[in-house]
């Protein structure tokens, strides 16, 4: 089986950001493709820009195909009038993206261990990058090509599914809480038992998740 790599989106998707004595070569570089430059930016579309600091099209006469297997709506695609981060990406880059998504981490895992596909890179919970540790199922990471890891905080590095860091970086991180509309509740929810209220019937939306849904309710 193929090993893939687990890594942060952020951090691959944008190939870095480094200061760089070469900004007016990059800037130059980027309009040499069609993209607009202005204030020290490179202009990909109306919604996003980026710094000129970096050599964004160093890679784009290599016809690199990035396979990316991710969370469903973790990265805009340009759905329902939202901001297509995919296609500023391949615009931007020259680097064209074979980009999947799944929803749950059983449903990944199932898939790769198949051997019906294989990515460059995944973006799995913390539980399971241990379980493709423990199964020799990824890759390790070469930092020089993330050098945005180096502004990770601490406290997010060296966790224990993968404590020496050398298959995977944080891509997120964050908790489950309940979100409730003020118009419809009058007394604000104090435990998820409250989402047993039968006067709520028919009205709770929840996380599509069956670890968190179980790990938060029970």
């Amino acid at each position: 089986m193929k090993k893939i790599l687990c890594g942060l989106l952020a951090a691959v998707l944008s190939l870095g950001f480094a200061p760089s004595a070469f900004a007016q070569s990059y800037a130059e570089q980027a309009r040499a493709r069609g993209l607009e430059t202005q204030n020290g930016k490179i202009v990909v579309n109306d919604d996003i820009s980026v710094s000129a600091d970096y050599d964004w099209t160093r890679l784009a006469d290599q016809k690199i195909t990035l396979n990316v297997y991710n969370w469903g709506l973790y990265i805009s695609d340009g759905s329902d009038e939202s901001v297509d981060i995919l296609s500023a990406f391949e615009k931007l880059t020259g680097i064209e993206l074979n980009y999947t998504t799944y929803d749950s981490n059983e449903s990944m895992y199932a898939k790769i261990k198949s051997g019906g596909a294989s990515y460059d890179v995944v973006v799995p919970s913390d539980y399971m990058v241990g379980k493709l540790i423990q199964e020799d199922m990824l890759a390790p990471l070469d930092y020089k090509n993330i050098p945005n890891a180096a502004k990770i905080n601490p406290g997010y590095r060296g966790l224990e599914y993968d404590p020496t860091d050398t298959y995977s970086v944080p891509y997120t991180w964050g908790i489950v809480g309940l979100i409730y509309n003020t118009t419809l509740v009058e007394e604000p929810p104090t435990s998820w038992a409250d989402m047993w209220d039968p006067q709520y019937t028919g009205s709770i939306l929840m996380f599509n998740n069956s670890r968190d849904a179980h790990g938060r309710n029970f």
